[in-house]
């Protein structure tokens, strides 16, 4: 008689069931009102700009002020795993001390330096754009490859 697979590696054997939520469905209310961690992370994981993250954090904080440090701890997490890589390098490290830094009870302080970081992260972008365009400017004048001037037009 052959062994099954279940009694040859006994608890060892991995269950790949698993459940499928597509955070898109729910509503900012519904997930406002529900308020523990897995509903804060769906409203948080929801595409949006920034600018959308910080009400959305600003919405949960007493919800996230009323949580266990453990569950504190997942969120901050959570937000270092996965809303963090998509911020550039230089602003990457001020959000790694920003959310080291707070506790539960400092949630108003977290998401104020949060904001603040964003918006020194949307100016970068702003720099970095206008820097590529004088750039590309430049090299256009350079090359001559740029639109003819009006009166070359006609």
């Amino acid at each position: 008689m052959t062994p099954t697979i279940s009694s040859r590696f006994g608890g060892h054997l991995l269950d790949f069931r698993y459940l499928l939520f597509d955070v898109n469905r729910y509503s900012e209310e519904e997930l406002v009102k529900t308020a523990n961690v897995i509903a804060s992370i769906f409203l948080l994981d929801q595409k949006a700009k920034p600018e959308k993250l910080v009400i959305r954090l600003q919405k949960l904080a007493g919800a996230i002020e009323a949580m266990t440090p453990d569950e504190f701890h997942h969120i901050t997490t959570w937000l270092k795993h996965v809303i963090k890589p998509k911020m550039p390098a230089g602003i990457q490290a001020k959000v790694d001390c920003i959310l080291d830094a707070n506790n539960p009870w400092e949630v108003e302080q977290m998401i104020s330096n949060l904001e603040i970081a964003l918006d020194e992260m949307k100016q970068e972008i702003l720099l970095q754009g206008k820097l590529e365009g004088k750039l590309e400017g430049r090299l256009e004048g350079e090359t001559g490859s740029g639109p003819e001037p009006a009166s070359a037009q006609r």
